[in-house]
């Protein structure tokens, strides 16, 4: 059985103990001591780390009473071995940890919600509850849980006898029967928690609720304690502070100035695309000038450089859309080569994907498509001008003969 040190003292940074086993493992050294300060993980909260004899702690977990400590290396002595925690994660564990049992508790009192998950991430932490709550029902639960900090509550963690808890009400029953943990907050809260936490509410230092939403049935929140809630606003406070400035604006009318801007964007690119189109069919009424009529009909062979492919694409339809027109276009940008060939709909004997089919080679690519409009890629541009070339051939073939070619 090793002596948990972290109850007894969760303010203990350093400490000494006596290593009582080693066991080496695919992912370490797993290592027993007498005693320990470090927290091993459960209870929705992480494990500590810090060093056992200069050597990185990585994980620490239960087993049985026991708690094991996994290394990369073996602790080189065996008594007296000095162990240090890293004390800014286990303050920031305590902070977030303590920090959940005071919001529970505010929900529970509150909105008779009850929690039924929790975990303490890197980043933030969360909380499952049994149902859904509206959103001014989290807003009003948040300055209630951060005026139990403020009022600065004490903590305590109590060990009562199986009749003593008879007697008492918790906001949740204990997972087992002996040696129950609770942990008391002034006449907020006694709930059975086996975490480390602060001796008094105040040292939480702030609870903001970053997010919510609709989880299995019910609400998971997310939330920031103390050290995380004051980086976290700090950062939004830097970025509304530039947001702010750029737009010329107070901080408190960013918000609207940022949805002004956001709708006038959207008018314009309204507009845009309005614009866009008209050049377009300004395009393809040009390059239908320039078409090539076989009497069967007009085609039109061109290459692209420089220009979005999404544009070629779209140019191709808008053309399609005039009869009697085939429309073998190569787009070259950034490296990569591209192939579209399109055809109106009163072409039924021309299949674009079978032209496809036979020219895509020349660009070591591939592709696909259907009967009146297939596309592919490849890397070989200098192959893209006999591509065209091969395509043209074959469109023009099967219009002199006046029979169809099908797709399988």
């Amino acid at each position: 059985m090793t002596v948990q040190l972290y109850y007894q003292d969760p303010y203990l940074k350093e400490f000494t103990a006596d290593v009582a086993g080693v066991v080496e493992k695919e992912d370490g050294f797993h290592v027993e001591l007498d005693q320990t300060a470090f927290f091993p993980v459960g209870g929705g909260q992480p494990s500590d780390t810090g060093s056992i004899d200069g050597i990185e702690v990585v994980q620490v977990y239960p087993e049985g009473e026991r708690v094991i400590h996994v290394l990369r290396r073996p602790p080189a002595g065996r008594t007296g071995v000095v162990c240090r925690i890293d004390w800014e994660r286990r303050f920031d564990h305590m902070q977030q940890h303590l920090g959940q049992h005071l919001l529970s508790a505010v929900l529970e009192n509150r909105c008779g919600a009850e929690t039924i998950g929790f975990h303490l991430g890197r980043e933030s932490s969360t909380i499952d509850i049994d149902r859904e709550l509206e959103a001014e029902a989290i807003k009003a639960a948040e300055p209630e849980a951060n005026q139990a900090v403020f009022d600065n509550l004490p903590v305590r963690a109590l060990y009562p006898t199986p009749e003593e808890i008879a007697g008492l009400t918790l906001r949740k029953p204990p997972p087992v029967q002996e040696q129950v943990r609770l942990i008391e907050i002034g006449r907020l809260d006694l709930n059975p928690c086996c975490g480390t936490h602060p001796r008094s509410t105040g040292e939480v230092g702030l609870i903001k609720v970053c997010r919510f939403e609709r989880y299995k049935g019910g609400l998971r929140l997310e939330f920031l304690c103390g050290r995380r809630a004051l980086r976290d606003y700090t950062l939004k406070n830097e970025v509304l502070g530039r947001i702010a400035a750029g737009m010329s604006v107070r901080e408190a009318d960013a918000a609207a100035a940022v949805e002004g801007l956001r709708q006038e964007l959207a008018s314009r690119r309204k507009e845009n695309q309005q614009l866009e189109e008209l050049l377009l069919q300004h395009e393809a009424e040009k390059l239908l000038e320039r078409a090539e009529d076989t009497g069967g009909a007009r085609i039109i062979m061109y290459t692209f450089h420089g220009r979005d492919f999404d544009q070629v694409k779209r140019l191709a339809a808008r053309t399609a859309e005039f009869p009697g027109v085939v429309l073998l276009f190569g787009a070259v940008r950034e490296g990569r080569v591209q192939m579209i060939f399109s055809r109106s709909g009163d072409l039924q004997n021309l299949s674009m994907s079978e032209i496809l089919k036979g020219t895509v080679s020349f660009i070591d690519g591939r592709g696909g498509g259907s009967a009146a409009a297939a596309q592919g890629g490849g890397n070989k541009e200098e192959g893209l001008a006999l591509a065209l070339a091969a395509a043209l051939a074959r469109v023009k073939e099967v219009l002199n003969k006046g029979s169809g070619i099908t797709d399988a």
